[in-house]
């Protein structure tokens, strides 16, 4: 199956004209209508009701409208890891992470890296929702994801075609904006006061969000969803101006919590332990990741980064 006939085929149906259609591809009505008779001919029936003006869909054309869309964003995936492969140099190593520890954990730790492997050339991008940073990593468009991993909590990436290694662990911990004293929290899950405590929660996709909405219920936490954001970063700030508690992790807060600008809203019971992963494909890949690969400890030692 050609390329060049799937393209001809959505321009078609965007156009619902053979003649506007041909003009579009820069190709004779004749040699179009060929294309498109030979695209049918692959998929075995008609795409198109040629004797309605303006052309309509055959049940088929319809699915092989819907399925192309698929198939035109896949092979632009492949286009775009060859040219990433090919033009922009074989040192590139592509990241992507869960935002808290991009914001505090990644910098350093890179820094740290590339002072012992001084060719690489790190790129960090944004992370999007589990299913998403999966099919990233799996289709190659990042070579490493980082984030927080429990073994009681499942994930998109534990599955074989993944590998990763623990970087260390880390705790999730529910934090308030002090009270006018400024030595208690505003809001403080131990203490016993009327009413619920407001609670700023992540969006369905944060890992995170989910471990905590586990604990909440498990532990009947007298909380009511206040606010919510996409992830930690979102909800510091409204941490910060008292509007109610959220778990962060305590390597993020580090700083805020040493100038007391947040303190901790509960006990050990409300913790959370969670480990610090880096993912990969679990297959050969390019030198410069293997190298990487290999550079990364084995002992759980790298999270956080010791000074």
């Amino acid at each position: 199956m050609d390329l060049g006939w799937i393209e001809d085929f959505r321009t078609l149906v965007e156009a619902r004209s053979f003649s506007l259609s041909a003009r579009q591809r820069s190709i004779s009505q004749s040699a179009f209508s060929k294309r498109i008779r030979s695209l049918e001919r692959v998929l075995g029936g008609e795409l198109v009701q040629r004797k309605h003006l303006p052309i309509e869909l055959t049940p088929l054309g319809e699915q092989f409208y819907k399925d192309s869309e698929a198939i035109i964003a896949a092979i632009g995936v492949a286009l775009d890891n060859a040219t990433r492969l090919e033009e922009k140099g074989q040192n590139e190593i592509t990241f992507s992470s869960a935002s808290s520890l991009a914001q505090s954990f990644y910098p350093q730790w890179i820094t740290h890296k590339k002072a012992m492997m001084p060719g690489i050339i790190p790129l960090m991008i944004s992370s999007r929702s589990w299913n998403e940073d999966s099919i990233a990593l799996q289709q190659g468009q990042v070579d490493f994801f980082m984030t927080y991993c429990s073994d009681q909590q499942p994930t998109a990436f534990d599955r074989p075609e993944f590998d990763y290694r623990v970087l260390g662990t880390e705790h999730i911990i529910p934090v308030s904006a002090p009270d006018r004293s400024g030595r208690l929290p505003l809001f403080d899950l131990d203490r016993d006061v009327p009413g619920a405590i407001p609670y700023l929660a992540r969006l369905p996709g944060s890992y995170i969000g989910h471990m905590v909405d586990v604990l909440i219920d498990n532990l009947h936490a007298p909380t009511v969803r206040a606010f919510a954001g996409t992830n930690g970063e979102n909800l510091l700030g409204l941490l910060i101006h008292g509007n109610g508690i959220s778990w962060m992790p305590k390597d993020r807060i580090s700083a805020q919590l040493d100038n007391r600008t947040l303190l901790p809203a509960g006990g050990p019971r409300w913790h959370m332990k969670v480990q610090v992963r880096l993912y990969r494909r679990a297959r050969r890949e390019r030198p410069i990741l293997e190298k990487f690969w290999n550079a990364i400890g084995t002992d759980g030692d790298e999270f956080p980064v010791r000074q």
